[in-house]
């Protein structure tokens, strides 16, 4: 799963599966585009080493879009993997979700998604093996109470995915999605503290998953070793949506 010679974009790099991603795919030599709003990606970008570099990136915002893929291909000339992994999370009923939380979900989980897609498949090229993974959630794959709106956004990636690895074929892009399971990133580890003895009950491998699980399915997908999967769906969840 050599990944030299590539120019990947994470989005949501700051933390999580974000940084672990970026991390991972530096590792295997991609030079690696650490995208976020968050400052601490700064830092992340700086243990990485030098092939990382950090670009602010409002997920939400098409101009923001725009700007970040003409630095890249200004500074490193082509962008050959974009990981759409920027996401929030709110979790309540149905009756509790706010028209405002549903909204910024959906701007940031779906939207952010469809931008990434947009702006930067354009500028992808078939010689470099390109390859796009936008990441779900299991909550993408089954039902669950308390998550309505964070899973609506979810499964929405599941069905865009599907739909642009049909599009971008022809253009020999690769676009799949990956679902993680329960997995502590930040923007979820006080919702899943309060249920956490249920949580891990419904999980069959019996524990919850670390960025690091996430993160190879990544760099898997990003890879040649990969390059006759598109449209897929990968759940790394440890059979919680089995």
């Amino acid at each position: 799963m050599d990944l030299n010679g590539k120019v990947a974009i994470v989005t949501g790099a700051a933390q999580g599966i974000g940084v672990e991603t970026a991390a991972l795919l530096s590792q295997r030599g991609a030079t690696v585009v650490l995208a976020d709003i968050d400052d601490r990606a700064v830092a992340a970008a700086e243990r990485i080493g030098s092939e990382a570099v950090f670009v602010r990136l409002d997920v939400t915002s098409e101009p923001n879009w725009t700007d970040l893929t003409k630095y890249v291909m200004a500074r490193f000339k082509k962008i050959s993997i974009l990981v759409n992994n920027a996401g929030v999370f709110s979790g309540s009923t149905i009756v509790e979700t706010s028209a405002e939380a549903f909204g910024r979900m959906f701007r940031v989980n779906q939207l952010g998604v469809l931008l990434g897609m947009k702006t930067v498949a354009p500028l992808m090229k078939t010689e470099d093996c390109p390859a796009i993974i936008n990441i779900s959630s299991c909550v993408g794959m089954r039902g669950t109470t308390a998550q309505t709106a964070y899973a609506a956004t979810k499964w929405a990636v599941r069905g865009m995915t599907k739909c642009a690895a049909i599009e971008f074929a022809q253009h020999g892009i690769r676009v799949n999605s990956v679902h993680p399971g329960p997995i502590p990133t930040g923007i979820n580890e006080d919702f899943l503290k309060e249920r956490l003895e249920f949580i891990r009950s419904r999980i069959p491998l019996g524990r919850l998953g670390e960025p690091i699980d996430v993160a190879e399915a990544v760099a898997f997908l990003a890879s040649a070793s990969a390059k006759y999967v598109t449209g897929a769906e990968i759940s790394v969840d440890g059979g919680f949506a089995a």
